[in-house]
């Protein structure tokens, strides 16, 4: 979460500074009064899209108020231009708010509607481009000038000037203020406002803290001290970037401190904080979106996530363990470990709020507005349980403007998405991305998930794993589902390669996060991290040939399902560490990769073919060691 010292952001003079913290303290509130349904508490009618056009005035005006135009522009000064694309926010956002109901009755484009459509349209690339930067702006650039003049290149049915679109794009309700930025303002909001709280009340150090009682004193306890903190914590955070950011910074120079090689500390350290939004119970907030969109219960979501997100920290375990033993990496000295039961003591309070989400949810079957409010205001309640927690609360408001300015860059996202949605929907292009997907295809469902794996991983650069499983949602799963895949196992599969992005060359924002903490070279961390995180874009594959891996079918062939991939996927991290015991030569892993394909396919023949390679492998691995510890004794 961004802090107050967050150096991207202004100082501003005295009375501006006072005017963006009031705005700061009102946009957050605002969220979670939504969130807590004050407005029907008050007999107040809100439609939600009212709500949302009053909300991005808020966080857009904040942007061009606490953003530089420029890295190196002053972050003292406000600008004239600042000054005016922040009105512009206001207004462009206020005036969808106040004539919401006159655009539902579609009385056509006028001279209004259309310039402040204009403006909309590039305030939103200008705060992409302040807040994440030009690798988006390109992605919506691109996808808007197709929209516009797709129909010329036969890519879609439906041709609209460029007038008719700007004003659908601004007064349609699935279009610039549509389902990403509603998302966004009535969800994450409210669960940002959660981390925040459990982030500053001393959650995210507690959760370090018992990791490293728990396996600090463990051979290359440093690297599983990571990835059982960044599962913890990850599902929690919703992004893999803050995640690594935030425990990266503890585990990191543990790692390096115990003799790992910065590149390897920094890779693990990404993959680490990747899967934790693959892990269950939030999967940083992608559980309660998937339970939406297919319109089945939460519950089923989080059984079905949670034996590809163990079967992928067992392997990077595993890697971690193995990579200590190569070379002969020790634990933590126990003066650097904290008490077990005391760590323990202190994790407990945290939680609380993710049992209130899941009891919210499970058994009072609120909406995710509603459990939002509730995990964030359960989250204060963990100052009961700290000595003189009371004197925390002080800092309240702080916490509050925290959590708005975490939101921004979240806002600017939403809408750059919407941008991108909007446009494909209002042209019928949403609808012919998913024919263009199985037209290249071929009919091949192998050719389908490469080119759907990539076109995650394309759309997923430079947004959270929550945003761009939304917009893959819309363009890449019916694809998917159309062609015969059980819809379940295809929006879990867009999630896996949607979340991957922030670790896959060459943009990979998480890797340059942990490569600058552990000052390592950027292309050695992101190899280590690709290698590191195998099993992520494995496991995928899996359970979409497999339902019986997200606990669907026979119990019979569950259990078989499970049992061999968690096979398959060990020994391909061994293949990939290459070692077990002793160095693997490159003749063995290959065999061990063939072995691992064989136990992860559902063929009978193959998964007994693989179970006897690896079997073989095992046999001459004891046998080699045995006579070696015979030579090394007989000398």
């Amino acid at each position: 979460m961004s802090t107050e010292s967050d150096t991207k952001f202004r100082r501003l003079p005295t009375g501006w500074d006072f005017f963006s913290r009031a705005i700061l303290l009102v946009m957050t509130l605002s969220g979670l009064a939504w969130g807590g349904q004050l407005h029907n508490l008050l007999n107040v009618n809100i439609y939600v899209s009212q709500f949302v056009g009053y909300m991005f005035g808020l966080a857009f005006c904040l942007i061009f108020l606490l953003t530089p135009a420029f890295r190196h522009a002053s972050k003292i000064l406000l600008p004239w231009y600042d000054k005016l694309l922040s009105t512009s926010s206001l207004v462009v956002g206020f005036y969808y708010a106040a004539n919401y109901k006159e655009f539902l009755r579609a009385t056509g484009p006028n001279f209004t509607n259309i310039i402040l459509g204009v403006i909309a349209l590039l305030l939103i690339i200008e705060a992409v481009r302040r807040l994440v930067g030009w690798v988006l702006v390109g992605i919506v650039v691109f996808f808007i000038f197709t929209t516009i003049f797709g129909y010329y290149l036969n890519m879609h049915a439906v041709g609209v000037s460029w007038r008719d679109w700007v004003y659908m794009l601004y007064t349609d309700e699935s279009a610039m203020f549509g389902i990403v930025l509603k998302t966004m303002i009535t969800i994450v909001l409210p669960f940002f406002v959660f981390g925040t709280f459990v982030n500053r009340l001393g959650g995210g150090q507690a959760l370090v803290d018992f990791s490293l009682a728990l396996m600090g004193r463990f051979t290359g306890g440093p690297a599983k001290v990571a990835v059982i903190a960044s599962s913890l914590f990850g599902t929690i955070s919703g992004s893999s970037i803050v995640n690594a950011a935030t425990t990266g910074v503890v585990t990191i120079p543990l790692m390096k401190n115990v003799g790992y090689k910065p590149e390897f500390a920094a890779g693990v350290e990404a993959a680490a904080s990747t899967g934790g939004t693959l892990m269950p119970p939030v999967m940083g907030l992608t559980a309660f979106l998937i339970a939406e969109f297919l319109e089945i219960s939460y519950m089923t979501v989080v059984i079905a996530a949670l034996v590809p997100a163990i079967l992928y920290y067992l392997s990077l375990f595993l890697q971690t363990h193995l990579q200590a033993q190569a070379k002969g990496l020790t634990g933590l000295p126990q003066e650097k470990i904290p008490p077990l039961k005391e760590s323990f003591l202190k994790v407990i309070p945290f939680a609380i709020p993710l049992f209130v989400i899941v009891y919210a949810l499970m058994v009072m079957h609120v909406d995710l507005p509603r459990a939002g409010f509730l995990c964030a205001a359960s989250a204060l309640s963990v100052v009961l349980f700290q000595k003189n927690g009371y004197k925390k609360l002080r800092n309240l408001p702080a916490m509050l403007m925290e959590a708005g300015r975490s939101f921004l860059n979240i806002a600017a996202i939403g809408g750059g998405a919407n941008l991108v949605i909007g446009g494909m929907i209002l042209t019928g292009l949403a609808v012919q991305f998913s024919s263009m997907i199985l037209a290249f295809s071929g009919g091949h469902l192998t050719l389908l998930l490469i080119f759907g794996g990539l076109s995650c991983i394309i759309l997923g650069m430079g947004m959270p794993a929550f945003v761009g499983y939304i917009v893959l949602a819309i363009l890449i799963a019916p694809a998917l589902v159309e062609a015969g895949i059980t819809p379940l196992a295809a929006h879990i599969f867009i999630m896996y390669y949607g979340v991957l992005a922030p670790i896959t060359p060459p943009v990979c924002v998480t890797v340059y996060v942990t490569q600058t903490i552990a000052g390592s070279e950027f292309w050695a961390t992101a190899s280590a991290s690709l290698r590191l995180a195998v099993g992520a874009y494995v496991l995928p594959w899996v359970f979409v040939f497999d339902n019986g891996l997200l606990i669907m079918g026979s119990p019979m062939n569950i259990i078989i399902t499970i049992l061999r991939s968690s096979l398959g996927i060990l020994t391909l991290g061994v293949a990939f560490e290459g070692y077990w015991r002793q160095k693997i030569g490159m003749g063995k892993r290959v065999l061990l990769v063939v072995s691992s394909a064989g136990l992860l396919v559902p063929f009978f023949a193959a998964n007994i073919g693989g179970l006897c390679i690896l079997a073989i492998f095992i046999f001459y691995t004891r046998k080699a060691k045995a006579s070696e510890a015979a030579v090394k004794l007989n000398c």
